[in-house]
This record gives C-alpha cells, structure tokens and sequence, in this order.
C-alpha cells in the first residue's frame, strides 16, 4: 500500500530494517533508484541486528564497494563505520583490498 504512495520509499526502508530484512530493503532501494542516497551506517547496524554474518558481509561489501566506485576509501570518515569495520575484521579477519575490484 505504501509503494503506491511513490513518495513513501524512506518508510518502507525503514520498515523493512525493523524486521531485519535488510537484504530486501536493499533489493527496494536498488530497484528504487536509491542506492546511491543510502545511509550506509543505518544498513550496517540493521545488518550486525540480524546476527547472520551472511546479511552483514552482503552489506558491508555492497556499501564498500560503493565508496571505491565514487573513488574514494571504502568508507569515507564521514559515514562513521569504523564499528563496522572492526566487526568485520572480527567476523572476517582482515577487509580486503577493493580499489582491485573492477566495475561489472
């Protein structure tokens, strides 16, 4: 019902995050056109929420992979994911390297 609204994308992210389904607020925003406005910060807390180290490593490689691709570090200090970057390194070990990663 929300969706036929066309202004209520924001709403339905957030619901969608509330019931830790992170993977499908993604998917929304994508084919929303949003993905370049996201917050990466609210994602990656939904994400560590879930307790799924699947949804979380999703997530922090789509969000990180979206900083090289404006060309900058990962994540730019003004997003304020160095939790979520000592969470993967905790889950992961070490965050690899994506200025080596090609755009598809």
């Amino acid at each position: 019902m929300l969706a036929r609204l066309r202004t209520a994308h924001e709403e339905i992210i957030e619901v969608l995050l509330a019931n830790k389904l992170v993977t499908k607020a993604l998917h929304y925003a994508r084919a929303n056109g949003l993905e370049d406005t996201l917050q990466c910060r609210k994602f990656l807390e939904a994400a560590v929420n879930t307790g799924d180290a699947t949804v979380f490593y999703s997530t922090f490689t789509l969000f990180a992979l979206r900083g090289v691709r404006r060309g900058t570090k990962p994540f730019a200090d003004s997003d304020h994911c160095e939790n979520y970057v000592q969470h993967y390194k905790k889950l992961f070990g070490s965050v690899p390297d994506y200025s080596t990663v090609t755009a598809s």
